[in-house]
């Protein structure tokens, strides 16, 4: 299910639980050169490994900002870990995208139940048809 709200954070929902210690410990840097440099490069972990907080950063105006994921049993929710002016930019939604497509790309079993950032994801990632 995509969802295109446009009022609401951007947001990916899987339809299960990531298993954020595998993650972390697949995890390989992630590198984007266009439309805006995006540079991915660590991911950290609480201590009870059900909550995950990656680092972004970007030239563009040297920005900085947090991904966050969140991990249950049954679903695991990707968003920005601070609300603020860069909650609805191009650079954090294409950020997410690409943390998505990592995600989808480490386990086979998962995915996206829900998205409002479906346009920021490779289109045979959120369809898993090929």
């Amino acid at each position: 299910m995509i969802n295109s709200k446009k009022n609401r954070m951007p947001h990916v929902i899987f339809d299960n639980g990531v298993n954020l210690e595998e993650f972390s410990t697949r995890f390989q840097n992630i590198i984007q050169e266009k439309p805006f440099p995006i540079r991915i490069d660590n991911i950290f972990l609480d201590k009870k490994k059900k909550r995950a907080l990656i680092p972004v950063t970007t030239d563009k105006n040297d920005q900085e900002f947090i991904i966050e994921i969140i991990s249950m049993q049954e679903r695991s929710t990707l968003r920005l870990f601070a609300e603020g002016s860069l909650a609805k930019s191009d650079f954090v939604k294409s950020a997410m995208g690409l943390i998505a497509k990592s995600i989808l790309r480490t386990f086979a079993n998962i995915r996206i139940f829900s998205t409002d950032i479906g346009n920021y994801i490779p289109k045979r990632i959120v369809d898993k048809a090929d």
